[in-house]
Formats: C-alpha cells, sequence, structure tokens
C-alpha cells in the first residue's frame, strides 16, 4: 500500500509540472484542474496516515482496495493530461501551419501574376485549408469536451474521453496532410516566376 501510494503520490506531482507547459488552456482552466490534482494528493497522504495506523486486518485491506477504488490516478488523470497536452502542442502546430498557408497563398497569387498556371498548386492550397480548418474544430471540440472533466465523474465520462482521443487523432491526421500539401505547393512553385516572401514549410 505505501509503493503504491508513493507512486501514485509522484505521478500526480509530475502532472503539476505537465500542466504548466500546457499554452491553449486558460489560466482559470489550468488552476481547478491543478485543484482536482492536489485533491487527490491531499486524499492519498491522509489515507496514507489512515492505514499507517490500521489497527485490524479487514480495516487495513480496505483501506488498501481503495487506492485503486477511489482514486483514478492512471485511467482519468493522467489520460485527460496527456490529451490535453497533445491537442495543446496540435494547437501550436495549427497556428504555424496556419502562417505557412499564408505566405504559400501569396507566393501562389505572384506566380500567377506573373504568368504562371496554378490550378494545380490552388488544389493543394483549398486542401490544405480544408485540413486546416477540419483539425481547428477538431482541437476546439476536444478541448471544450475535456475541460469540464472530473475524477467524480469517472468512469461515467469514459465515453467522453474516448471521443476527445478520436477528435484529437483526426486532428493530428489533419495536419499531417496539410503538412503534405504545403511541400506539394513548396515543390510545384520552384523554379517559376515568383517572388519568395520567406515562406518556411517547418510547422516545427
Amino acid at each position: 500500500a505505501q509503493a503504491e501510494i508513493t507512486r501514485r503520490l509522484s505521478f500526480l506531482n509530475e502532472l503539476i509540472t505537465k500542466l504548466n507547459s500546457i499554452k491553449k488552456i486558460s489560466s482559470a482552466e489550468k488552476t481547478d484542474l491543478q485543484s482536482q490534482i492536489q485533491t487527490q494528493i491531499d486524499g492519498l497522504n491522509a489515507l496514507q496516515t489512515k492505514i499507517n495506523g490500521d489497527t485490524d486486518n479487514t480495516t487495513l485491506k480496505a483501506d488498501v482496495k481503495s487506492i485503486v477504488g477511489n482514486y483514478y490516478i492512471f485511467l482519468f488523470f493522467r489520460v485527460k493530461v496527456n490529451l490535453l497536452i497533445t491537442g495543446d502542442r496540435g494547437a501550436t502546430t495549427f497556428d504555424n501551419l496556419s502562417q505557412i498557408y499564408t505566405k504559400l497563398q501569396i507566393r501562389i497569387s505572384q506566380a500567377k501574376a506573373n504568368g504562371n498556371d496554378v490550378s494545380n498548386l490552388n488544389t493543394f492550397l483549398s486542401d490544405m485549408n480544408a485540413k486546416l480548418t477540419d483539425a481547428n474544430t477538431q482541437i476546439n471540440a476536444a478541448q471544450t469536451e475535456l475541460t469540464p472533466l472530473a475524477a467524480s465523474g469517472y468512469p461515467a465520462s469514459k465515453s467522453t474521453l474516448e471521443d476527445t482521443r478520436t477528435k484529437i487523432k483526426a486532428a493530428i491526421t489533419d495536419l499531417k496532410d496539410a503538412y503534405k500539401d504545403a511541400l506539394q505547393i513548396r515543390q510545384g512553385l520552384e523554379g517559376l516566376k515568383v517572388t519568395n516572401p520567406g515562406a518556411s514549410t517547418s510547422a516545427h
């Protein structure tokens, strides 16, 4: 019991550190989640003290069982925070790719003005825009679902966590496809008569 409680306390403190790296949620949302995690820490510390003072085997067994049954450290908090971090990285990639999209759009317009056939490039650009739009929609929807979830609602909220995971995976796929479009456009622009305003296809 002592080993399992210590393992969970260590993990929860690591989660608090990870939360500080998330940029795309508000400070109020971050504070609320940190408070939820701190409540788990306080509860485990209190349980540890109780276990140390247990004097009969029946009570001790019940307290040991509650480490898993009453605290959803790995099933809920680990999943939620990891999804938030993945969604946060996706949102950052979206921002970077959106800037690349704008630069490529300018370059394509310049190429067209210089008499180049850019119909194929516009097809890639249109697809890139569609992928970015869907990625942004999926990420925002995932964050909206994730933010209000609390450990007190688990395991009823398990299906919501899975739905959020699906949305974030879809967003990541969209972003990868958008990046591929950007590479195709960049390759197509090479050799055309166009002024390069410094567009780059690096999304990192």
